[in-house]
């Protein structure tokens, strides 16, 4: 009688061996550049989201701003500083530590880095500052490849 049963040779086995870490290597490859591609798109989404909050509370401020004092301001900096009159209050804003500090409270997380807080100021025929053209560089701390620089004009009403 023969034996009918038959195994698998040993160059079978390495074959399914290879072919299965290819497909494994290829899934593994496949889910590290999806997860990377994830935090990209997350950090990019917090800068973007700090640029509109920042962005907000400027067009906010401005909105309600009788005048800029510009004795106390600093302007043409990169780590300017802005005070700006609302009523009989001041309050300012200035760039300390990479972080954007509003009457001394820091505005942007953790995760957030200002590198870059440069107001020049806008002047009427007068001489009497009416605006100030801000430009903010923000970037996220985990990864520096992720920036965004604003760039707007603030008027005082």
């Amino acid at each position: 009688m023969r034996n009918r049963l038959k195994g698998t040779t040993l160059v079978e086995t390495v074959l399914y061996i290879a072919i299965l870490t290819t497909i494994l290597f290829v899934i593994v490859s496949f889910t590290l550049s999806t997860s990377e591609a994830t935090m990209r798109t997350e950090r990019r989404a917090h800068v973007y989201s700090a640029s509109e909050f920042i962005t907000q509370h400027l067009d906010y401020i401005f909105s309600r701003a009788t005048g800029i004092n510009e004795t106390k301001s600093s302007f043409n900096q990169d780590n300017g500083m802005l005070y700006i009159n609302i009523g009989n209050e001041e309050h300012y804003y200035s760039l300390s530590s990479n972080k954007l500090v509003y009457d001394g409270t820091e505005m942007n997380t953790k995760d957030i880095l200002i590198k870059k807080f440069h107001a020049v100021p806008v002047h009427n025929k007068k001489e009497k500052v009416v605006g100030v053209r801000v430009t903010l560089e923000i970037e996220s701390l985990r990864d520096q490849k992720v920036k965004k620089e604003v760039n707007t004009l603030y008027t005082v009403r």
